[in-house]
């Protein structure tokens, strides 16, 4: 696992949580914990290749953007390619259960905190705060969770999966 902090700054990050009040989403279909109403909120911008909107089309922009920076500072990833960015919202009643993002080989996986709160990510045992700017990057196949806020109104996030070009 590795950590970058001011990926971006606020205006960068704020541009992209407004574009994101105006997008379609839908309720995450993993069964929330105990205690929660709700898994969270997810808008996929791009599922195996595939842009569904226009708005998908504005927020793959930034998406890229995102991840052209941190395989700038991680020439490693220079041989992966997006296979899925999901924008992931959280509010006071959210909170996600632990999964993997892909069992398959050669992926990995980035969580982009686009706002602070008191949310965050567990990846296995370690907790991971939500920090306005922060990028975690980890293998796929890596159990983690997503919390929701206690204290903050909203959580927003970038989820996004690579996968290796094995030619």
């Amino acid at each position: 696992m590795k950590v970058i902090n001011n990926l971006f700054d606020s205006f960068f990050n704020e541009s992209v949580i407004d574009e994101l009040r105006t997008a379609d989403f839908t309720l995450a279909l993993d069964p929330p914990p105990e205690g929660k109403s709700d898994s969270g909120f997810v808008h996929s911008s791009l599922q195996g290749g595939n842009v569904n909107s226009l708005l998908s089309a504005k927020l793959n922009a930034y998406a890229e953007l995102i991840l052209k920076k941190i395989v700038r500072l991680n020439p490693d990833l220079r041989n992966y390619f997006p296979q899925r960015y999901v924008w992931n919202y959280y509010n006071k009643s959210s909170s996600g259960t632990y999964h993997p993002d892909s069992l398959e080989p050669d992926h990995i996986s980035i969580v982009y905190y686009l706002n602070t709160c008191d949310g965050g990510t567990f990846i296995e045992d370690k907790f991971i705060e939500s920090k306005e700017g922060r990028a975690v990057i980890f293998n796929s196949d890596v159990s983690h969770c997503g919390i929701g806020p206690t204290e903050h109104n909203a959580r927003y996030v970038l989820n996004i999966v690579l996968v290796k070009d094995n030619q």
